[in-house]
């Protein structure tokens, strides 16, 4: 048995409109597309939602967040200097009463906005499996550290991730521990993250030195007193040492030079901008279209409730149509949906809707619009909540069908 569900509308992807169809699903899989009288006809016995005045759309993906650090939300002071923000996360984190991960409000709220796939960075002991009960796509990539670590073992580091892996930083990582990562990501062909130029003091590290990332680095007891500056950019001294390729996530990506675009480029990495978050540590205007500019298939991300309100993707692009008025909404879309999994390598699976592509969706209410950008601006100017979302075919929030 399937299940069909008919909206006015189905937006199959950020530039193609359907009218008078409905979309059957079954076995996780979207079977067919077809005019509602047909599909009913072939499939009486299918469960059916019907929706009058709403749109079908693809599942929203969130490309960065922290879901370990929600207990962060209104505790952690932000003074203006991010690398006291850092310390002060990593002084309760790591204290002597840790505070317990509570991923699912936040994931809970991230299935009725329209998020089915999350990717998280993760170094605390997470609920993996209770998780992944929810229903939502979840990807833990887990978070390493090390940066005074030239001897990794990487039997060791294999067996301490779920998923794959997060080079925390360029600040943060040893080139041997971050080389071993990516190399066991490559072999089990898996996805890797980093924050990558998110601030000054990063890029002036890797450039010469840094006195306050030294102190960060001593903090932490992990200090390199044989590091040397590598007269590189970030950017420049990640992509020579092999980090980046087409699987990687670059996150914030908030400061570039005039070299970076051709090592962004040439890598075919996914830059993931976090809209709030940026907004939060006053960063000047992302260069989200310059890389976009340059080709570069840059995804949303929402960052942690150390730096956010919400994880909530409706609102990161929302503030990206505000603070980019002539970016193209089918552009912003594509942000918002497919762009997030290329690195995965399923936005060839996910992202759409069309026949074969696994049945990740969600309706939205009172949608009237006819065109894709009438269909996207009414989706991110209305309602808060999907009135149905689905992941793998899978219904994971429902609140009415007539």
């Amino acid at each position: 048995m399937g299940t069909i569900i008919k909206t006015r509308v189905i937006l199959s992807d950020s530039r193609t409109v359907l009218h008078g169809k409905a979309l059957r699903f079954a076995d996780g899989v979207i079977d067919r597309i077809a005019p509602f009288d047909t599909l009913i006809r072939r499939y009486a016995g299918d469960k059916v939602f019907e929706f009058e005045n709403a749109a079908l759309l693809p599942g929203f993906t969130n490309a960065h967040c922290h879901l370990e650090l929600n207990w962060c939300k209104g505790k952690i002071k932000y003074n203006g200097s991010f690398i006291d923000w850092l310390q002060a996360i990593r002084d309760i984190k790591f204290g002597s009463d840790p505070p317990e991960p509570d991923p699912f409000p936040s994931i809970e709220a991230m299935l009725k906005t329209g998020t089915t796939t999350v990717i998280d960075h993760y170094s605390m002991p997470m609920p993996i499996a209770a998780i992944r009960a929810t229903g939502i796509r979840y990807f833990p990539l887990r978070e390493m550290f090390e940066f005074d670590n030239h001897t990794p073992n990487e039997k060791e580091i294999a067996l301490r991730t779920a998923y794959s892996f997060a080079v925390h930083s360029p600040y943060t990582t040893s080139r041997e521990v971050a080389l071993t990562c990516r190399q066991l990501a490559d072999r089990w062909g898996r996805p890797l993250s980093t924050h990558l130029s998110e601030m000054l003091d990063e890029i002036e590290f890797i450039k010469k030195s840094n006195e306050k990332i030294e102190w960060l680095l001593k903090k932490g007891d992990a200090y390199n007193g044989g590091w040397k500056g590598q007269g590189k950019t970030p950017v420049e001294y990640f992509f020579r040492m092999g980090l980046l390729n087409s699987r990687t996530y670059a996150v914030h990506l908030n400061y570039w030079e005039k070299n970076d675009i051709f090592f962004l480029v040439k890598s075919g990495l996914t830059p993931v901008f976090c809209p709030k978050s940026h907004r939060y540590f006053g960063h000047p205007r992302h260069p989200i279209e310059t890389y976009q500019r340059a080709g570069l298939k840059v995804a949303l991300g929402t960052d942690s409730l150390a730096s956010n309100d919400s994880l909530n993707m409706l609102e990161e692009a929302r503030l990206v149509m505000k603070s980019f008025p002539d970016m193209p909404l089918a552009r912003l879309f594509d942000c918002l949906t497919i762009n997030g999994l290329r690195p995965l390598n399923l936005h060839t699976r996910l992202g759409t809707l069309s026949d074969g592509k696994v049945a990740d969706l969600a309706v939205w209410p009172n949608i009237q619009g006819d065109t894709p950008d009438e269909i996207i601006h009414q989706v991110l100017k209305g309602a808060d909540e999907t009135l149905l979302t689905a992941v793998n075919g899978k219904t994971v929030h429902l609140v009415d069908a007539v």
